[in-house]
């Protein structure tokens, strides 16, 4: 069956016939008055519901925005934080003769042990040009404690008969600091959530060389 034409659709009768359901249109070249209010009213209304829609979603879509990039800073500073210290970890696992292995102790030799930590803390808040790592992990305010601990390796021959355990010594370093958000309080606006801590910690066994 042969498709019509479509040019009835558009016919001048057609045309009027649709003006007159919207009383928005011209009839010659005279504007209809009571036409033209009802589509200026109409229009007027439309743009106050965009703007209500604006002003809703606008909040919403700005919450979104600075909780994604917040939640990438604390991923970003909480891996930077863990990768000082592992840097720390291994600077003083291999520092020699800072510490003595002994059965279920570690004597730490604290004129070897005192110079080792504190350049293994300045490792771990400094970078290359001495600038903190992360603003917020500064000496005076971030907790960061270097410590050596016993650490038993259990041994057993072929034949099953049990042997004393070798005991060593494991560097154990942990770090907490404030996160250092674009905001402060609250630290994602148009919300509730208060400035929170980041933490890490490494364990490194002693080598001493």
């Amino acid at each position: 069956m042969p498709i019509p034409p479509l040019t009835w659709i558009f016919t001048p009768n057609t045309l009027e016939k649709s003006r007159k359901k919207t009383n928005c249109g011209r009839s010659g070249t005279t504007i209809q008055s009571n036409s033209m209010n009802r589509c200026q009213h109409m229009s007027r209304s439309q743009y106050g519901v965009a703007m209500v829609e604006f002003v809703i979603v606008v909040p919403l879509l700005l919450i979104i925005l600075f909780g994604i990039t917040e939640l990438g800073r604390a991923l970003y500073q909480q891996n930077t934080l863990y990768t000082a210290l592992s840097t720390g970890s291994r600077y003083m696992a291999r520092s020699a003769d800072i510490v003595v292995a002994d059965t279920n102790s570690c004597t730490k030799v604290s004129t070897l042990w005192d110079p080792a930590e504190a350049a293994a803390m300045n490792l771990i808040i400094n970078d290359s040009n001495g600038n903190p790592l992360i603003p917020s992990l500064l000496k005076a305010t971030a907790e960061i404690e270097i410590d050596a601990i016993p650490f038993p390796l259990p041994k057993t021959q072929l034949d099953g008969a049990d042997v004393e355990d070798e005991w060593v010594c494991v560097i154990t370093i942990s770090a907490t600091t404030g996160f250092d958000g674009m905001f402060t309080d609250p630290i994602i606006p148009f919300t509730g959530i208060k400035p929170f801590q980041i933490m890490a910690e490494t364990e490194e066994r002693y080598i001493g060389r």
